[in-house]
Order: structure tokens, then C-alpha cells, then sequence
């Protein structure tokens, strides 16, 4: 990945479609899992990414997870 990680973490307890997914070509797999607080201060701080690993690719793709706002 090109964002080099000061720590790593495997989500295994979560609520969605098991893996491995059949994905096709611009549909989304969404999972939820329960945050704690360790997960919300390092969301906190804007450095959090998910990377997938998808068959037709050697390399991780990348998307930053940001914490959506809520309209009040």
C-alpha cells in the first residue's frame, strides 16, 4: 500500500456479505462493525484507509474512511 502504516488491523466480526464477495462492475460491498474508542480517536486524526485486494490487481486499492457529517 502506498500509505505506510504505523499500525494494521484485520476487521473479522462484522455484519454484511461474507467473503469472498462476487463484486460486479460498480456495485458496492458494504459492511458494519462495532467502533470503539480507539477506533474513533484514530478516525480522529484523518489517517485512517482501507485497502482491498481485488483479482485483477497485484496492488491494494485505496480509499481514505472518513466519518460522514451529520446535518442537524
Amino acid at each position: 500500500m502506498r500509505h505506510m502504516a504505523s499500525s494494521n488491523f484485520v476487521v473479522v466480526n462484522y455484519v454484511g456479505p461474507a467473503l469472498p464477495f462476487k463484486l460486479d462492475v460498480g456495485a458496492e460491498w458494504r459492511a458494519f462493525m462495532r467502533q470503539d474508542e480507539g477506533f474513533d480517536e484514530l478516525l480522529a486524526t484523518g489517517k485512517l484507509w482501507c485497502g482491498v485486494w481485488h483479482s485483477f490487481s497485484t496492488k491494494a486499492v485505496e480509499s481514505k474512511v472518513v466519518q460522514p457529517r451529520i446535518k442537524m
